[in-house]
């Protein structure tokens, strides 16, 4: 596994650091008749790298096979330089064509890299999360964690099932977000590990996984494989209902606590 395109002129040390970040853990082996059910990992992350702030658009996804007959995946990362585009990052990362699905076999060296669409992305209601959990204000529920950056991780545990579902849910959540928020929004679909030093506030991981398991030890817990009920008021959950902004004044509230422990956790 090694970098095959890379934009002319990115530092080595911001090179070496994307390469440590494509981790990936397949759930069912190339060849295996699952294997299209391999969740894709669609994520937002921001660290710092000497004095810069880098926000990082990522995919990540079983590959098949290497030449080796091992397993391979493909990673492609996207540094985000200011100014930071008002639509978000979870719009970005499900703009058709945005992200390389596929590695055409040729190493290349660009000198420019990929040029951003200029998206519109005007708060909107949450339906996928009305459809996943029965209730759209739980998108409300996520913006509003964003909005509290030195908060809890959140961590949502999803069926293979619900995978392809997850990019979607977070461009509503986040489509709720001030314009000049929407970049606070880091999350990951598909989460297995990352180092300390890199934010990623919501992280989506597999029923069943060890991070599933151990997910109450470590933050708030919404368990989308089960029934959760309407979401708490004063979370921003009318908002996501009606597709309105959330302003920071709101986010304030503390009703109580709507993460239940996931049973089996760790804690």
């Amino acid at each position: 596994f090694c970098t095959v395109l890379c934009t002319q002129g990115m530092p080595a040390n911001l090179a070496q650091r994307l390469e440590a970040l494509s981790m990936y853990r397949h759930v069912f082996a190339p060849g295996d008749p699952n294997a299209s059910r391999n969740p894709v990992c669609y994520a937002h992350l921001r660290f710092t790298l000497g004095p810069k702030q880098t926000n990082l658009l990522t995919r990540i996804s079983d590959y098949g096979l290497d030449y080796s007959q091992r397993t391979n995946k493909l990673a492609h990362h996207i540094g985000v330089a200011a100014p930071l585009p008002d639509c978000g990052p979870a719009a970005l990362l499900a703009y058709p064509g945005m992200m390389k699905q596929s590695w055409d076999g040729k190493c290349d060296t660009p000198a420019l890299g990929p040029q951003l669409p200029a998206l519109q992305s005007d708060p909107k209601p949450c339906r996928t999360w009305a459809t996943v959990t029965g209730d759209a204000g739980w998108g409300g529920v996520i913006a509003n964690a964003w909005l509290k950056p030195g908060g809890k991780t959140l961590w949502l545990i999803f069926s293979e099932s619900q995978s392809a579902q997850l990019l979607e849910m977070f461009e509503e959540a986040s489509s709720l977000l001030p314009p000049a928020s929407r970049w606070q929004a880091t999350f990951s679909t598909y989460f297995t590990n990352l180092p300390p030093d890199v934010q990623c506030k919501v992280r989506c991981v597999l029923a069943g996984s060890e991070e599933a398991k151990h997910a109450n030890a470590r933050g708030d817990v919404i368990d989308l494989t089960r029934s959760l009920g309407k979401a708490p008021a004063g979370l921003g959950a009318e908002e996501a209902r009606n597709g309105i902004l959330i302003g920071t004044a709101g986010a304030s509230a503390s009703p109580p606590s709507p993460f239940p422990k996931y049973p089996g956790s760790s804690v």
